[in-house]
């Protein structure tokens, strides 16, 4: 099996293995008033899971929740002014800064992580 393969199939069963453990929690809870899906509406205490487990293991576990956050801030840069520069910190300090929030933060969704995250990149200057 090659690597791009079994990278897919560790972040395919990670997604599957998240959102049938938030199954439970989303009965209790309410759905937020907006249409939300995906793990941008887990708990932030299930992403600090995560990044616990890639320490550990390696950062396969991050996949989906870092391209969650990465998709969710380019739409927010196609409707937003100013728009951000979303490589202005790198990947790293990007998921330091989630994890910290969630960690101070744990009843709130991992969307709420990202639009912090987000307000603290760099305007992107426009192009000439």
């Amino acid at each position: 099996m090659s690597s791009h393969l079994k990278r897919l199939l560790i972040a395919g069963m990670l997604i599957a293995t998240v959102l049938g453990g938030m199954a439970p929690a989303a009965a209790a809870n309410a759905e937020p008033p907006w249409g939300f899906m995906g793990l941008g509406t887990s708990a932030c205490p299930n992403f600090a899971v995560s990044v616990d487990a890639a320490k550990a293991d390696n950062k396969d576990y991050l996949l989906g929740y870092f391209s969650w956050a990465q998709g969710y801030m380019s739409g927010l840069n196609n409707f937003l002014l100013p728009k951000k520069q979303l490589n202005g910190i790198s990947k790293t300090a990007q998921v330091a800064e989630l994890y910290k929030y969630c960690a101070a933060h744990l009843d709130e969704t991992f969307s709420a992580a990202v639009l912090n995250l987000y307000d603290k990149l760099p305007d992107l200057k426009p192009h000439d």
